[in-house]
């Protein structure tokens, strides 16, 4: 994995990258468009949302699908309209993937997390699901982590764009088996709005946490690490 995550490994602390989220489709509020978000954790969504958040939606399950990150790695697609089985109501979101190279080395990212719109962050919180997953392209190591909060913006740092999550590791190999399954971690997430890649880009850091919302601070860009290709879309329902 990058330098970032090694030096993690070492002092259970650590830098990664990524995240975001795509769609398209159409609906029966005016100006907002029926959406579903899908993907293979289980994640099942219908969004209402504007057109100008169903672009960065597409681009972001595009980037979940084009950098693959887990074993196995985590999957998602959009279509217009609803399904039936799946949850409704207003939802803030973070999908997304990409990669990050440093110093010769190069790890992927996948992300699909979701809570309840202004869901307190309380463990168990409503609505909340989703997948972290990172995978050293290098190493051939992995880490695979369900998400139990989720949050939009920080609460440190209410910067549009700003989002965290913490996620248990179900899954650990290679040189990251360190964080043992069943260890807390917390992803710190911006959205820059801006194209790829970096410096312009989306970033994310990854450390370990003490518990499930464990929000207390926000670590902000330029100390997160910047994806050279992918994309990461924050969305709150609130704006």
């Amino acid at each position: 994995m990058t330098r970032t995550v090694a030096r993690l490994v070492a002092v259970a602390s650590a830098s990664v990258t990524i995240f975001a989220f795509g769609a398209s489709a159409a609906s029966s509020e005016v100006g907002l468009q029926s959406v579903n978000l899908a993907c293979n954790d289980g994640t099942n969504l219908n969004l209402a949302l504007d057109p100008t958040a169903l672009t960065p939606l597409t681009n972001a399950v595009s980037a979940v699908n084009l950098y693959p990150a887990g074993d196995p790695p985590l999957g998602c697609t959009t279509s217009q309209g609803s399904d039936p089985s799946g949850a409704s109501g207003p939802k803030d979101f973070a999908v997304g993937g990409g990669r990050a190279v440093e110093f010769g080395e190069a790890d992927s990212i996948s992300i699909s997390a979701h809570a309840t719109s202004d869901a307190p962050t309380v463990s168990p919180e409503p609505g909340v699901g989703g997948t972290v997953n990172v995978t050293s392209v290098t190493n051939k190591s992995h880490i695979d982590a369900k998400v139990d909060c989720f949050v939009s913006p920080a609460p440190t740092d209410p910067t549009p764009g700003t989002a965290q999550a913490t996620a248990v590791v179900t899954r650990s190999t290679g040189i990251v088996s360190g964080f043992s399954p069943g260890t807390e971690v917390r992803w710190d997430f911006f959205d820059s709005g801006m194209p790829q890649p970096a410096p312009n880009g989306d970033s994310a850091v990854f450390t370990r946490a003490s518990s499930p919302c464990e929000f207390s601070r926000y670590t902000s860009p330029p100390f997160q690490t910047q994806l050279t290709q992918g994309n990461i879309s924050v969305k709150n329902d609130d704006f």
